[in-house]
């Protein structure tokens, strides 16, 4: 789970539901506010930008590592980029506090990719 860095009352959880929720502190009365979907398997990381209050980033168990586009308003659904670059679950995955769009992922497949999410994503590796 993460805290929004720009909304004191809003925190995302992940979960082997394979779904990310966003819930509103001040109405948890009424559920959570968002339901994010689109990972195949449990999401086991994930992080809120610290550049931006819509910017979430989340790893998973289906290899992939997704940012989210969260609107303010949650009235339209979500848009994500899929990073298919690793060959293993990816267990983590952070941003750079000082260079706004740098993500970094780690894996099980014993790799660390630190890359630009608003760019293409990488190629995943070669089996030899």
């Amino acid at each position: 789970m993460d805290w929004n860095k720009y909304e004191s009352n809003i925190l995302a959880t992940a979960s082997v539901d394979k779904t990310i929720k966003i819930w509103d502190m001040r109405n948890l009365d009424k559920g959570e506010i968002a339901c994010l979907s689109g990972h195949e398997f449990a999401v086991r990381k994930i992080r809120w930008s610290p550049h931006d209050a819509n910017v979430l980033a989340s790893a998973s168990y289906d290899m992939s590592m997704r940012v989210w586009d969260v609107n303010r308003d949650l009235k339209t659904p979500s848009k994500f980029k899929t990073f298919d670059h690793h060959t293993e679950f990816v267990l983590g995955v952070d941003f750079n506090n000082y260079y706004s769009n740098m993500v970094a992922t780690c894996s099980w497949d014993e790799t660390i990719t630190v890359l630009d999410h608003t760019k293409p994503p990488p190629k995943p590796p070669t089996q030899a």
